[in-house]
């Protein structure tokens, strides 16, 4: 049975490789993953402002003032950490080693 992550233990097991979500081929299209002060953030591009991401349940969390997106990890032992960053119609999946 898997146990509950913290946002900490999500941070943690973010491969390297997933810090930067490439939503297309400008570096300002991409999404940071990164840490703050009060947990997990994203950003977009290098210029970007880090927003929180809010812990929803599950390992699905949203980023400040945007309620509609969603950000939604996915950690197995021994194999891929993924992530999917959805909202509306668009859906980015990104995998780690």
């Amino acid at each position: 049975m898997p146990r509950t992550l913290s946002r900490r233990d999500v941070l943690l097991s973010v491969p390297p490789t997933l810090a930067a979500l490439s939503l297309a081929a400008p570096a300002t299209d991409r999404l940071n993953l990164g840490e703050g002060m009060d947990g997990l953030t994203i950003k977009r591009g290098a210029e970007g402002i880090p927003r929180r991401l809010f812990h929803q349940g599950e390992l699905l969390f949203h980023p400040a003032g945007s309620r509609n997106v969603r950000v939604q990890f996915t950690i197995r032992p021994r194999m891929t950490t993924r992530v999917r960053v959805t909202d509306g119609a668009i859906v980015v999946d990104a995998d780690g080693c």
